[in-house]
């Protein structure tokens, strides 16, 4: 009888031949300055990429793990000297991701060729305290433009996209430092506001786009605060967003409730001992409405957990999670869906090591683990064809098995942990009678199954096959 080969990948092998590597840690030459994620190859998965704080010339310094679509990545590096941070845009029109950067003293983007890959980097700007914090299309001409904050020279900004090779400097504030900012669509029209921090001028503000580069600021707190994430908290048509103060640990949550304004309808406290020192915003249980994970230190000699909080659906968060990760250096956290199941995952930087790119997946419920739960190897048998759509799935999907004369004597659905959720026993049934099965993610007591993969086995006398299925 053939097995059943679901691969789980339980090691911990940091690099393997060829670049492969299976584990959650990756360990990059030098210390890792930033990262992002995109689909740089088209391939329909996310892909990672690292840039690295490399002082020889000689070295690669960017690193871009290739995704095969189930979490498992190549690492192929790039020659680009003495970079900075690292963005993803579609700066020059075509359907491939760039890579926007700073090169020394100069802000680039890197074109992305497709299959020639890289081309020569284009200037953006001279500016060397300019760091690029998001791409939006701030003006909705189909040109990705870049927001930049520039806290060397206390102005903040946007480089305007003429035509993928040509970029005006429109500086929208001058004379404090700012935050990492938010965009996001909210209010009623089309255009991206942005949100943000002053530390001289110590308030928290929405800039309202009027177009053409002109923004009203609506001040919503006289304060200073340390990231401005758009969320998404009532699942309405406009985007909400936070005010995070790391020192207090505090989270300001704001909506839109018309024209230009915009009401504060709750302040959530994250209780723990240090002060919050990352925040990252995600769907992670995709219910429709934003939760946040983040990681608290004292900035010295840290070692703690990450934590991470459901949103209840009424202006609140409660504690779904608390999971020790390790050391944090100069960390940053950030979410994709690597796996392909729908679900984010996280990775980050700065934890066992300031060199050390790390990935915890989702289970398909929310919780975060150390195991890639979707890498199952499938066997593809002529002896019985198995369809499953629609494939993930809500309600319910249909299990096709055939053609074959084979008599199918079970059917069972169980979770990547082993456990049987539901059986179909079908031994006076061959293909020639009935080939087909709905479930409706309902277990053998008509319960609802809880979101996450499932593993579908078919068997008979002479084989098992195993397909997964993920409900949403």
């Amino acid at each position: 009888m053939k097995s059943i080969r679901l691969i789980l990948f339980l090691h911990f092998n940091l690099f393997l031949i060829l670049g492969i590597c299976y584990s959650q840690e990756y360990i990059l030459p030098a210390f890792i300055d930033d990262i992002t994620s995109c689909d740089i190859d088209l391939d329909g998965d996310e892909d990672i990429i690292c840039i690295c704080q490399i002082l020889n010339y000689d070295e690669d310094s960017i690193f871009i793990f290739y995704n095969d679509g189930d979490g498992v990545f190549q690492r192929v590096g790039y020659h680009y000297p003495n970079s900075g941070f690292i963005l993803c845009g579609c700066m020059d029109g075509n359907e491939f991701p760039d890579l926007i950067t700073r090169l020394s003293y100069n802000v680039f983007y890197i074109p992305n060729d497709g299959l020639e890959g890289f081309g020569e980097p284009i200037i953006i700007d001279d500016d060397m305290g300019a760091n690029m914090s998001l791409t939006s299309d701030i003006n909705n001409d189909d040109w990705i433009d870049l927001i930049f904050n520039d806290n060397l020279n206390e102005n903040w900004g946007i480089y305007k996209n003429i035509n993928g090779s040509i970029f005006t400097k429109e500086i929208i504030q001058s004379g404090s430092s700012i935050t990492t900012p938010g965009v996001g669509l909210l209010n009623n029209d089309s255009l991206p506001d942005i949100v943000l921090s002053y530390s001289a001028f110590d308030r928290s503000s929405v800039n309202i786009n009027n177009g053409n580069f002109i923004f009203t600021e609506q001040i919503v707190e006289d304060n200073f605060n340390y990231d401005n994430p758009i969320m998404n908290l009532d699942n309405s048509e406009t985007e909400d967003f936070a005010l995070v103060n790391y020192a207090t640990n505090k989270i300001s949550l704001f909506k839109y409730i018309g024209e230009t304004q915009f009401e504060l309808q709750a302040n959530f406290f994250a209780s723990g001992m240090y002060g919050i020192s990352s925040f990252l915003v995600d769907d992670f249980n995709q219910d429709g409405y934003d939760d946040f994970a983040i990681t608290r230190c004292n900035w010295y000699e840290c070692t703690d957990s990450l934590y991470l909080y459901f949103n209840d659906h009424n202006w609140s968060f409660y504690l779904n999670q608390c999971r020790y990760i390790g050391g944090l250096d100069y960390f940053k956290l950030n979410s994709s869906d690597l796996n392909g199941d729908s679900y984010p995952d996280i990775f980050m930087k700065g934890c066992n090591g300031n060199n050390v790119l790390k990935i915890l997946w989702n289970d398909g419920t929310g919780l975060i683990i150390d195991e890639n739960p979707v890498k199952i190897e499938e066997i593809d048998s002529d002896l019985l064809n198995v369809e499953i759509f629609p494939n993930p799935f809500s309600s319910e999907t249909k299990i096709e098995f055939g053609p074959n004369n084979s008599n199918v004597k079970l059917l069972q659905i169980s979770d990547i942990n082993g456990k049987i959720w539901k059986s179909y026993e079908m031994n006076r049934l061959s293909y020639k009678q009935e080939h087909s099965r709905i479930w409706d993610g309902s277990d053998e007591n008509g319960n609802k199954c809880p979101s996450g993969v499932y593993i579908i086995l078919i068997a008979s006398d002479s084989f098992h096959i195993a397909k997964k299925v993920i409900k949403y």
